[in-house]
């Protein structure tokens, strides 16, 4: 279980969460709705270790995710809002990058490259460089996001730049990922073909 306790952030003396609670079980796909984009965005980056709350803490299975940080944030794969490619890469290299930030080395990293990519659809895009048609642009980064095979995926807005045939394909991997045993918390607008994707929500509204 994921758990959010009394969670306050404060960004430049503004509030962004307030005293927000939340429990997320193992095995749910849960989306953040409501119309306030940066406490979910917030919610998600602090779940992922990336920005620490002034207040409250977040545990994962009992235990705060900032003890023993070098081996908690394994278990979470964060998808942000902006993507962050490198034009220079090449996408197999881009892969091996953050492969090795989570110290995926030997032959299981090729491995996982190649599963990666059969999943995805993006084998004869493994040796191009970062510039891809702009509808593959987010598939990619959820690509990166589950190479290094966390328990828990926090996605931030990842059907906003999806037409309808791409955002089902997306919601089709997601769900193939859920059967492997992944948990998903979404930040996410309520779009047609999510309405029965979401086996749990949560309305952030000012913060809470």
């Amino acid at each position: 279980m994921l758990e959010f306790q009394n969670i306050s952030i404060y960004r430049r003396e503004k509030r962004i969460l307030d005293d927000f609670n939340l429990k997320i079980p193992d095995g749910a796909i849960m989306g953040l709705l409501g119309s306030d984009s940066k406490a979910k965005s917030m919610i998600l980056a602090a779940a992922s270790g990336s920005q620490a709350p002034d207040y409250g803490q977040i545990l994962l299975n009992g235990v705060s995710i900032y003890q023993g940080r070098s081996r908690s944030y394994q278990n979470f794969g964060y998808m942000p809002r902006e993507y962050g490619f490198y034009d220079l890469l090449r996408v197999d290299e881009y892969f091996e990058l953050f492969l090795s930030l989570y110290k995926v080395n030997g032959r299981y990293r090729q491995k996982r490259m190649e599963e990666v990519a059969e999943l995805f659809g993006i084998r004869q895009y493994m040796s191009a460089f970062m510039e891809l048609p702009a509808e593959m642009l987010p598939f990619l980064c959820l690509a990166k996001t589950v190479l290094h095979d966390p328990e828990w995926l926090l996605l931030d807005e990842p059907f906003a730049n999806l037409n309808s045939s791409s955002r089902n394909s997306m919601i089709k991997i997601l769900l193939m990922l859920q059967e492997e045993g992944k948990s998903i918390v979404v930040n996410s607008q309520m779009f047609p073909e999510t309405r029965d994707f979401f086996t749990d929500v949560a309305l952030v509204e000012d913060g809470r």
